[in-house]
């Protein structure tokens, strides 16, 4: 009877000791601020809290990994099976790309978290320190779907088996935006643009078809011999196809064919008689765009290309006849502006 209450007493103490380190750790890291990293933590109460999580961390990886440099997004989640076990997931997303996910599964709770946190560590830094506290679980490194059925080694780790992965599937990206535009007809000629666009982008490919529609217009005046100032206004719908070439993760280069199709009109507010004339206007371009992204939806874009006018109509004044203005041969058009954009998952 003696035995067996001593065996109690100990088990106690060991536990209530237990306690009492963890508490004393947690009040410890609660006096430290947050890590700088875009990590959410979801985890049952019984779990190690996020205190917990980050100190692991910060034991693991130098405080250089942990600056904010970092833009993926992490995702640690842990839920309690109904076996009275733990699963617990690693989800790593990176804008444009497919994400990552990890997942553990273990008897206890503190294995799996501790689990993770190596994982993270990797991520953060391949050197870090990733001998983990407890031995006794398995990492299972594949994309959703979750795992259909597991067994046991007989030493308490478990196995997990997956299905086959299908392969990842393309996704699409819609911009829109607008620019300032400069055009040389040949006089200088100053308007601006808006556009949209959609983009196809197949999983870990470096080129992508992208088809834009746009509108704009462009200002531009002369001054013929006795006639003051002739105002012209150019309007164009554009559609355009591109190859989105991807040289870094911030730097897109896109190289484009296009129509365009509108009128080119024009005033003489100055003439005793002022008259106006409106005619249709066509031309082909060819484009080089390149876009240097500031935020995964926010980018710069840099625009230069040629025209070439399908029809080339001459204006003129009637009384007395004198020559006005002709379209040369071959125009240039650049323009500098702003895109947002989001994914169509």
């Amino acid at each position: 009877m003696s035995r067996r209450w001593s065996r109690r007493s100990v088990s106690v103490l060991a536990l209530g000791g237990c306690f009492a380190l963890g508490h004393g750790n947690a009040r410890a890291d609660e006096g430290r601020s947050r890590l700088d990293l875009d990590l959410v933590f979801d985890a049952p109460p019984e779990c190690p809290s996020r205190e917990e999580v980050e100190a692991q961390l910060r034991a693991r990886v130098p405080e250089r990994w942990l600056s904010g440099a970092d833009t993926r997004r992490f995702a640690i989640r842990i839920e309690r099976e109904s076996d009275g076990g733990y699963s617990g997931q690693l989800d790593v997303r990176v804008f444009g790309r497919e994400p990552s996910l990890r997942e553990i599964r273990a008897p206890a709770c503190r294995a799996v978290s501790t689990s993770l946190v190596v994982i993270l560590a990797i991520a953060l830094d391949p050197d870090a320190e990733v001998e983990p506290d407890h031995g006794r679980e398995t990492v299972v490194d594949r994309p959703v779907p979750p795992p259909v059925s597991s067994s046991s080694d007989g030493r308490g780790a478990t196995t997990l088996r997956s299905p086959p992965v299908p392969p990842p599937t393309a996704s699409w990206t819609w911009s829109s935006g607008g620019r300032a535009s400069h055009l040389r007809m040949p006089a200088p000629a100053w308007g601006g643009r808006v556009f949209a666009e959609v983009t196809r982008s197949a999983p870990h490919a470096s080129l992508a078809p992208s088809a834009r529609l746009s509108w704009g217009w462009s200002d531009f005046s002369l001054q013929p011999e006795r006639a003051g100032e002739a105002l012209f206004r150019l309007r164009t719908a554009r559609v355009e196809g591109c190859a989105r070439v991807t040289l870094t993760s911030s730097v897109v280069v896109s190289p484009c064919a296009a129509l365009e199709i509108g009128t080119l009109a024009v005033t003489t507010p100055e003439l005793p008689r002022a008259g106006q004339a409106k005619t249709r206007w066509t031309a082909g371009a060819a484009i080089v765009r390149a876009g240097w992204s500031l935020l995964p939806w926010l980018a710069i874009e840099v625009e230069t290309g040629l025209l070439v006018p399908f029809e080339r109509t001459r204006f003129g004044l009637v009384d007395p006849a004198r020559f006005v203005y002709r379209a040369p041969n071959v125009l240039f058009e650049g323009g500098l502006g702003v895109s947002l954009s989001a994914r169509i998952e």
